[in-house]
């Protein structure tokens, strides 16, 4: 919604289920850096994974160790999900 770019390293395992598993007890949290200390104290011992940086521009970039698994433009990963649900 804030249409900025983001860098975004996932951890070992499977990219599409890292990305599109929808089991429950997931959150993506969004925290200013200056805040990030800050967070983690108040989740206390809960798993926690920082997967990547907003960055301004338009890209957003998701790599797995040294393999770039997505690179692409916001406005372009937005219009492939939302034009399935344009019925106008």
């Amino acid at each position: 919604a804030g249409h900025f770019g983001a860098e975004i390293g996932l951890p070992g395992g499977c990219a599409t289920e890292l990305l599109f598993a929808e089991s429950n007890s997931r959150f993506l949290i969004e925290v200013a850096a200056d805040k990030e200390a800050e967070f983690e104290g108040m989740i206390g011992g809960s798993p926690v994974v920082k997967l990547g940086e907003v960055k301004d521009g338009q890209e957003i970039r998701v790599s797995q160790g040294a393999g770039e698994v997505l690179c692409s433009e916001w406005q372009e990963l937005f219009q492939a999900w939302h034009s399935p649900l344009d019925w106008s």
